[in-house]
């Protein structure tokens, strides 16, 4: 391990703050042998991490969940990141950008009433207030708050009359008080919340509303009765859900610590529209209704080949006394637009927290379950729209799901991370067998992991946690440790890692979260990608599998590349290194020393099947229906695209 040189780059897009550079033995002729960590962002209480082409440029960008906390839409500027939260309308409340918990206090360069929260704490604090003397206010809030600091600011309980009050913000809730507040100057008054609710507030015109600032930017609220609204935000599942050719997204919320119908019973989940560049809710009821489910992951899915993407929500918490059962979702959708939820009829209405996977295990077009809960892993068949079940693995309590067709037989195969023990799931034609790890050369158990072809040879690695990069020998079934990117040696714990390409070159880093232990603030995590520090000589292809419009992801559709004995399919959707959320939909295969596949076959959910021939390596591809496309360059927009019919040579 090697330290590099703190760095600030002022005034650039891309920040290093530090960095960490894994190095493995030259001697072992490996490549990448390097690897350098570059830290993006600094996030709190990270819930997952992921990434998806949000602005439909065919740069992948990383985005985070953070339950009521800011989340962080890193936006691709060809290989260099930039925060675009507030400018792409998903800060929790779009009036307020930069006003979610954080752990950071505001700058107080401006006189006046600061409202803001510090982790799980609403701070309102008076600076230089001298001249207005007593300022009167009002403050509704959720009856779960306990007052922990008065200072000069003094709180009694009042009255609520609907008439003196806006509405409160949807979805209304039923445990609300109401504060009479005084303020003198240079006060402050601290309400700790067990959760991260939403607060309104009502002020005295004797307070001008250009002295009264929200978040951590300071912003003044339009009229002096305001809301500052947070959100707990889980998964998020992203895809053009209106067929306008632009990523939308779907995001689960929590649901109040299971008490969601009884405290909050019109809470909704959200259905965000990209509108040019930014999201905003959707206000048509198309039947998503959320029913107190505690959101937890989301996938799209089409589940029936009827070619409409479905939506899938694992409703997963621990079933406690006194708290309302909840079981997942599966919401269809009708050729109408709406939804209804089927996952009753459809026996996938599973219980208790719990990961799903949706593949297809036999090749038969039918996207298939792998559920990984509390009664062990368990595959659920989906046979022309019925779900037959098999247990797995009775291992209860896996930390991720990874797919990857490990074997190159053309079936697509599981790991499934567990710090009790670990499983891998052999895809025999169609039927799983359980492989012990260690005649694999595999750890016996980790916190997470994720198939990858880091060196583009053509077989898949895996990378797990805390274990590290274990490289699979050609020609072999065994793996072999390579003792980097194991992330042990800087003191810190890591909870989520994804592979991707940044840049579209066809080398993919590593993104993690990574907790430190050494800081101060609990929940505090740096967001790093850690780049190969050069390009392998090894030879890859790169897809994206879109429909008829070249613009919308088709999940659940499968490519397989074929050469000299060579075999290898991979699933749109299988890349995916989030644990509740979606997005990443590329498809990545390493071709070693071959310089073009003899043979790509597209397999559609409708069942057709395009061919195309001799496709040239070291190329970024967009299939769609009956075409093969290459984007040339660093693929920024889609009048870079060369294109050609099936069964012509891809040029």
């Amino acid at each position: 391990m090697v330290m590099i040189r703190k760095m600030l780059a002022r005034g650039g897009l891309f920040v290093i703050l530090w960095g960490i550079v894994f190095e493995l033995n030259a001697a072992q002729d490996l490549c990448p042998l390097i690897y350098q960590e570059s830290v993006l962002t600094e996030t709190d209480e990270l819930n997952d991490i992921g990434v998806a082409d949000i602005m439909n440029l065919n740069l992948l960008d990383i985005f985070t969940t953070n339950h009521a906390h800011r989340q962080s839409i890193l936006l691709n500027q060809k290989g260099y990141f930039v925060d675009r939260t507030a400018q792409v309308s998903l800060s929790h409340d779009i009036n307020f950008p930069n006003s979610e918990q954080q752990s950071n206090t505001p700058k107080f360069d401006s006189v006046g009433l600061w409202i803001y929260w510090i982790n799980k704490t609403l701070i309102i604090r008076s600076k230089s207030l001298n001249t207005l003397g007593s300022i009167q206010g009002k403050l509704r809030i959720p009856n779960t708050g306990v007052v922990r600091t008065q200072d000069r600011i003094k709180i009694t309980k009042g009255s609520f009359d609907s008439n003196s009050w806006p509405a409160w913000p949807s979805p209304e809730r039923t445990d609300l008080v109401v504060y009479e507040l005084v303020i003198s100057a240079d006060g402050i008054l601290e309400i700790d919340f067990p959760g991260g609710p939403t607060a309104q507030f009502s002020f005295s015109d004797s307070l001008s509303r250009q002295l009264i600032h929200i978040g951590q930017d300071g912003i003044n609220p339009q009229s002096n009765e305001f809301s500052v609204i947070l959100k707990d935000r889980h998964g998020m599942a992203w895809a053009d859900y209106d067929g306008d050719g632009k990523t939308d997204v779907f995001v689960s919320l929590g649901g109040y610590g299971g008490r969601a119908n009884q405290i909050v019973p019109s809470l909704q989940d959200e259905l965000l529209i990209n509108q040019q560049g930014k999201f905003i809710e959707s206000k048509t009821s198309v039947g998503l209704n959320k029913n107190g489910c505690p959101g937890r992951s989301v996938q799209w899915v089409d589940f029936n080949n009827d070619g409409l993407l479905d939506l899938y929500v694992v409703c997963g918490r621990q079933i406690f006394e006194n708290k309302e059962v909840q079981r997942n979702q599966l919401f269809k959708r009708n050729k109408d637009g709406s939804f209804k939820d089927v996952a009753a009829a459809m026996g996938v209405d599973f219980v208790g927290d719990g990961l799903a996977m949706w593949i297809d295990v036999d090749g038969d077009g039918w996207q298939d379950i792998v559920w990984a809960g509390r009664n062990g892993i368990w595959l659920y068949r989906n046979k022309n729209n019925l779900f037959l079940a098999k247990q797995l693995s009775n291992v209860n309590d896996v930390t991720k799901l990874s797919a990857g067709d490990f074997n190159n037989n053309g079936y697509i195969g599981v790991f499934a991370a567990s710090p009790t023990r670990n499983v891998l799931l052999k895809n025999n034609h169609g039927n799983f067998i359980e492989i012990a790890t260690e005649k694999r050369g595999l750890p016996y158990r980790s916190t997470t992991a994720s198939w990858v072809d880091y060196d583009n040879d053509g077989f898949l690695d895996l990378h797990t946690l805390p274990e590290g990069l274990f490289r699979r020998k050609a020609g072999s079934d065994f793996f072999q440790k390579l003792g980097i990117l194991d992330l042990k040696q800087v003191g810190s714990a890591v909870t989520a890692i994804s592979w991707f390409d940044s840049t579209n070159l066809g080398q993919r880093s590593l993104l993690a979260a990574r907790k430190l232990s050494l800081s101060s603030r609990a929940f505090h995590f740096n967001i790093s990608l850690f780049h190969p520090s050069r390009k392998c000589s090894n030879h890859w292809l790169e897809f994206e599998v879109r429909d008829f419009t070249g613009s919308n992801a088709t999940i659940g559709a499968r490519i397989t590349v074929e050469d000299e004995g060579y075999i290898h399919t991979q699933q749109v959707g299988q890349s995916e290194g989030s644990r509740f959320s979606q997005g990443h939909y590329r498809l990545y295969f390493g071709l070693g020393k071959l310089t073009s596949a003899a043979r790509v076959r597209v397999h559609w959910i409708n069942g057709k099947v395009d061919s195309f021939s001799d496709v040239q390596a070291d190329k970024f591809y967009v299939a769609s229906p009956g075409r093969l496309c290459s984007i040339h360059g660093d693929g920024d927009n889609s009048n870079t695209m060369t294109c050609t019919g099936h069964g012509i040579l891809a040029k």
